[in-house]
């Protein structure tokens, strides 16, 4: 299972969300980091608190990139999010519409 966490988080070092800038896409790999930071703590985290995490981030980022409520950099966030939620044993589904 570490090995597929490392490969997860290799992909987010160079993930394309479809921003429209690099400082875009920075933006929300550092979301989906603390995200998965979060994800992979000493304490269970249920589904809504992830969500909470993530409308927080978006509504922060959109303050300077509005791009990212657009269906892409959401769905990109969504599916890494719930990759993680899968190889820590979660069994979240988390949807772009969730956040």
């Amino acid at each position: 299972m570490q090995t597929q966490e490392r490969t997860l988080r290799t992909r987010l070092e160079f993930y394309d969300f479809e921003m429209f800038s690099k400082k875009g896409n920075t933006a929300c790999r550092k979301l989906v980091t603390k995200v998965f930071n979060r994800i992979e703590g000493n304490h269970r985290v249920c589904k809504e608190h992830i969500i909470n995490l993530l409308k927080e981030g978006v509504e922060k980022i959109s303050e300077i990139h509005p791009e990212v409520n657009d269906t892409e950099p959401g769905y990109h966030i969504s599916e890494l999010v719930t990759q993680m939620c899968d190889q820590v044993g979660y069994k979240y589904k988390i949807s772009r519409w969730d956040f």
